[in-house]
């Protein structure tokens, strides 16, 4: 029972920091970030039926929200690295260049935060064009303004105008962007990962309590004045993601 109750706790964890409730700003020091992500996925996932594949999918944390999808399938790589490999949970793998299907395997196609780890993305993203039927849709998101993530890993950022034009490039055509959080919220966050990261937090027995005393009232306080400032919904130029919605010609 206790082994079950451990497990129970690492699953909401785990869903408070990717899938987050208002409630969850408590808990998670990346709540500004993970939050704007996740409304802006849920708001597309109806659209993406039939059978789903989620490329770069790691531990899977929003498929739970793709609730028309018949079928979830998720790909991702070997790194023969322990620190990496541990938050994968993949069902097929593959060699970096080629994606083991048949052409127009998938009706849709889901990929959240990976292509900025990916060295020749137009290799890639033409793949996905190549296992996605005519007319599929593909669910994209990217970071403009984060930290180095997986840094042996982590090749560029990009802007809304530099993910179109690889999407354009591989016969994908833009359906909608949004750019999240807003200009003023990326900021807040910015500054909550700063205070977060301190040497302090690098003991974990310290994280959550350091979350929940210093950094909950710093969410909550950012989420009251984010309300109030203006915000040019998808004019801004500083964000942390850009998210896509395209279609395969």
């Amino acid at each position: 029972m206790k082994f079950y109750g451990k497990e129970k706790l690492k699953a909401y964890y785990l869903r408070a920091q990717y899938r987050p409730r208002i409630i969850d700003c408590i808990i998670n020091p990346f709540f500004i970030i993970r939050r704007g992500l996740f409304v802006s996925f849920r708001k597309k996932a109806p659209l993406l039926k039939g059978k789903l594949l989620d490329f770069g999918c790691g531990r899977r944390p929003y498929e739970s929200i793709f609730t028309n999808a018949e079928s979830y399938t998720g790909v991702d790589i070997h790194h023969n690295d322990t620190n990496f490999d541990k938050y994968v949970n993949a069902d097929v793998f593959y060699d970096k260049q080629t994606l083991p299907f048949e052409s127009e395997s998938f009706d849709h196609c889901f990929s959240s935060e990976v292509i900025y780890l990916i060295e020749k993305p137009d290799e890639i993203i033409s793949e996905l064009h190549r296992v996605v039927k005519k007319n599929g849709l593909l669910l994209i998101s990217a970071p403009f303004v984060w930290d180095e993530n997986w840094t042996q890993y982590d090749f560029c950022r990009y802007t809304s105008g530099g993910l179109r034009k690889i999407l354009e490039r591989n016969s994908f055509e833009i359906l909608e962007e949004e750019k999240t959080p807003s200009h003023f919220a990326t900021i807040w966050q910015c500054f909550l990962s700063f205070i977060y990261e301190n040497p302090f937090t690098k003991f974990k027995a310290f994280r959550l309590l350091f979350s929940i005393i210093i950094i909950a009232p710093l969410n909550i306080l950012g989420i009251i004045i984010n309300l109030v400032v203006p915000n040019k919904k998808n004019k801004q130029t500083f964000y942390h993601n850009i998210v896509i919605l395209a279609r395969a010609l």
